[in-house]
């Protein structure tokens, strides 16, 4: 029962790498496919209920308690996690789909970009309600000053300014940039910022 499992997991494993086309998954398999994976998965674990539906049910109660005791000890896992890569892989898909379709008016959505920082947290709340879990809200903060000195500290900087975020209780992406100045790196923002048809269409400053 427990070769069965295993190897119906690993199809599993397999079928799940193969969808999320994750780089780093380079089979040497030559007819490795993801409905290659389905076929032996559903193949395992039917032969385990074929065999025995009672012991069936017990490795498969077995396995899941070995995964969830893993899972409380929050080991740290070096070689990536797959939900990762299939949450990337749909954002792709989806956003390339966005930009092929054809937009209407009445399906609308706020896309906030909001110019707040960490010192004017109101203006990132009124930012929040008009984006009522509907749309996408963005804080960003620049910073003025040299770009090539800032790059080094960007990441420290949004995650500063993540934890603002997440101390406020919203829903928002945080962005750091440094210009030489307040209305350059408001230029720049309102002309980059975004990825395909996702990008601001509502400024907030003050």
């Amino acid at each position: 029962m427990f070769f069965m499992i295993t190897y119906g997991t690993l199809n599993l494993a397999t079928l799940y790498e193969s969808i999320a086309r994750n780089p780093s998954y380079r089979p040497r398999f030559r007819f490795s496919h993801w409905t290659t994976a389905l076929l032996g998965s559903i193949g395992c674990f039917s032969v385990m209920f074929l065999i025995s539906s009672t012991w069936a049910v017990v490795a498969i109660v077995i396995m899941a308690s070995i995964y969830w005791y893993i899972k409380q000890c929050q080991i740290t896992a070096r070689w990536g996690d797959a939900r990762t890569e299939w949450a990337f892989e749909r954002a792709r898909r989806n956003l390339l789909k966005l930009q092929e379709d054809r937009y209407y008016s009445k399906n609308w959505r706020p896309r906030i970009l909001v110019l707040s920082g960490r010192q004017r947290g109101r203006l990132a709340i009124s930012g929040h309600w008009l984006a009522s879990g509907r749309g996408i809200l963005t804080q960003a903060q620049i910073t003025v000053g040299d770009v090539e000195e800032f790059l080094p500290h960007q990441v420290a900087q949004e995650k500063v300014l993540s934890s603002y975020i997440s101390d406020l209780h919203l829903h928002a992406f945080p962005t750091a940039i440094a210009a030489e100045s307040v209305s350059m790196g408001i230029k720049a923002l309102v002309q980059c910022h975004g990825l395909g048809s996702i990008r601001p269409n509502t400024i907030g400053w003050s």
